[in-house]
């Protein structure tokens, strides 16, 4: 892994300008300067996610994952030092991050977890940070927080989504570009009817989607366990004839949610384009 070449009083006086909106003083990296360091070390980190085989897991369709990282930009990062003062910048765990996403179910998405901490054990610490039962204003997920230890000495952060959760968390960040950054932490104002909008978007994370990805991962269980049960020849016939209609069955319902499910999908990704639109609109007319 690559080595911190600043030491925590350079980074926190860094993170003192980019509070105040001033320059870094002499003797203190450049903004830019820090990312780039922090680009480089994400390479590594998704280069080792992106060579693993998931299939060896018996993760199946999480072979066909999307991944990518990112830095902060330096707005949302002042953003962030400001609205939390106490924070210095060499702690801030999202400064650098990577997203996995895939179709996958929760049970899957909880052994993707479990396989990426196995992954990092050797040069950091993990620690889970579970956003699905307890979301923030909507967002479901999980993060990993992963801290290097030396000579790194840094924090990346890995974000686990659904396809339904990464669909949503687009949609809320373009809603956020409509009605203001500040719905990620806050309620929105009223421009345009923001503020319904945002709770409606919210309950739909919480009750639409928090439901059919409950409802898909508990039938998906339940078929797995049926048609695992091995050779139920030697059973009576009767019981055989049982079991046949219950794995029947519960592919039916699998079926079903997975239909419910695409046409959730395809309308997050209708709404998303009508607020890119509007959005669009937007500052077409605050340029007149």
């Amino acid at each position: 892994m690559l080595e911190r070449p600043w030491s925590n009083r350079q980074l926190a006086e860094l993170g003192k300008a980019i509070r105040a909106g001033r320059e870094a003083p002499k003797g203190v990296p450049e903004y830019e300067e820090v990312m780039l360091w922090y680009s480089e070390l994400l390479t590594p980190v998704q280069q080792r996610i992106q060579n693993t085989d998931w299939s060896a897991l018996g993760l199946g369709n999480v072979q066909g994952f999307e991944l990518t990282s990112r830095v902060k930009t330096q707005s949302t990062l002042r953003d962030k030092l400001n609205r939390y003062p106490s924070q210095k910048l060499q702690t801030i765990r999202d400064i650098a991050g990577v997203r996995f996403e895939a179709d996958m179910t929760l049970s899957q998405q909880n052994a993707i977890v479990l396989a990426m901490l196995g992954l990092f054990h050797d040069s950091s610490e993990g620690r889970v940070i579970d956003l699905r039962e307890n979301d923030q204003h909507g967002y479901r997920a999980v993060h990993v927080e992963f801290r290097f230890g030396p000579p790194t000495h840094a924090r990346v952060e890995l974000q686990v989504r659904t396809l339904l959760q990464g669909k949503w968390a687009n949609l809320y960040e373009t809603a956020a570009d409509l009605f203001g950054r500040e719905i990620r932490y806050a309620e929105a104002g009223d421009l345009l009817g923001g503020r319904d909008i945002v709770e409606m978007l919210k309950e739909l994370s919480r009750d639409r989607i928090a439901t059919i990805e409950e409802l898909l991962d508990r039938t998906v269980q339940l078929e797995r366990s049926y048609v695992n049960m091995g050779d139920i020849s030697i059973l009576p016939l009767e019981i055989q004839e049982q079991v046949g209609w219950v794995v029947d069955r519960l592919q039916a319902i699998r079926e079903n949610v997975g239909h419910r499910k695409d046409r959730l999908r395809v309308s997050i990704e209708n709404m998303t384009d009508v607020l890119k639109q509007a959005t669009g609109s937007r500052r077409g007319d605050a340029q007149e």
